[in-house]
């Protein structure tokens, strides 16, 4: 059973090789002509890369997405965290970029609300807003989602750290970190602020 789920996560999961193929194969399309799912399929690749020109794209290609299927609670989530990182990095228009972070994510919990990424990063709303309580009670409902996803499990350890649960959340990233190949290098900034706390 161990053997089957990492496999799951190493082939299928969302930064698995089929979605990174896909990806890959719709690299030479331009935003407007993504279908929702390699739209989704481009933030993934953004998550992983983590350059200037993989924003950009996956920002335009969920723009179109959300335009085009406004129901999908997975994209306008995925299109509120894109937004959200443009107001956590003082990027222009960055508090206009929060009104609609929050906007979108609201949105897309509303659509969705058994989504546990849409639940992740509705909670990463309140995050940013300062909010704790409410942050940590949408934690607690998304990781009853799926407890054993290493995915959301690993951000939700990113997030409890820089609330200062270090202890908490650099177990929940050892979890993500053993479970799966494929992770955002993004989680290693927790695990490193936990290590140099500790000198």
């Amino acid at each position: 059973e161990e053997i089957a789920r990492k496999s799951i996560y190493i082939i299928a999961g969302e930064y698995g090789i089929i979605p990174r193929r896909i990806a890959s194969e719709s690299k030479k399309k331009h935003p407007s002509e993504l279908s929702t799912y390699e739209a989704i399929l481009r933030y993934y690749h953004f998550q992983t890369v983590q350059s200037p020109e993989s924003t950009l794209i996956a920002f335009e290609a969920l723009e179109e997405a959300v335009k085009k299927d406004p129901d999908c609670g997975i994209a306008t989530a995925m299109l509120a965290s894109m937004y959200g990182n443009r107001y956590t990095m003082d990027l222009p228009i960055a508090e206009e970029a929060l009104e609609k972070t929050v906007d979108l994510a609201r949105r897309a919990v509303d659509l969705e609300p058994d989504n546990q990424l849409v639940r992740l990063i509705y909670a990463w709303s309140h995050f940013i807003l300062n909010e704790k309580e409410l942050f940590f009670n949408e934690i607690g409902k998304c990781i009853a989602l799926n407890p054993n996803s290493p995915f959301r499990i690993g951000a939700v350890g990113f997030f409890m750290s820089l609330y200062g649960e270090w202890e908490e959340g650099k177990a929940l990233l050892d979890i993500a970190f053993s479970q799966n190949t494929g992770y955002p290098t993004w989680y290693h900034g927790a695990t490193s602020l936990y290590y140099y706390r500790k000198n």
